[in-house]
């Protein structure tokens, strides 16, 4: 059956995209030895005001990899501001550095 992992950043090997960062590691070995479909932002900026809801879809041996692109707005609110601000310290236990801002938790809920 493999494996589902959905994530902030996505990581497609031989793609140009600055790597996902540690926890790229830990899933991309998980999901080698087990298959399976990994969805998440693939490091693209859409030009457009809206990004394509669409996700580019590659395969790697038993992996498929999901990507999809974030308007300007969505990165700068979602990614920058919720994942960076909030979640990335929340879950490292630096609860002092947390900047929660309404308007980045609805951009996260949106995408």
């Amino acid at each position: 059956m493999g494996l589902a992992v959905i994530s902030n950043r996505l990581s497609v090997p031989r793609s140009r995209v600055t790597r996902a960062g540690g926890l790229e590691v830990a899933l991309q070995q998980a999901l080698q030895r087990e298959g399976g479909l990994w969805l998440g932002w693939g490091g693209k900026i859409s030009e457009r005001s809206e990004a394509d809801p669409n996700p580019a879809i590659t395969t790697h041996g038993d992996i498929r990899y999901a990507a999809l692109e974030l308007s300007r707005e969505d990165h700068d609110a979602y990614y920058v501001s919720y994942a960076n601000s909030v979640l990335w310290p929340l879950f490292h236990l630096r609860l002092g550095v947390i900047d929660f801002r309404r308007a980045s938790f609805e951009a996260y809920a949106r995408v």
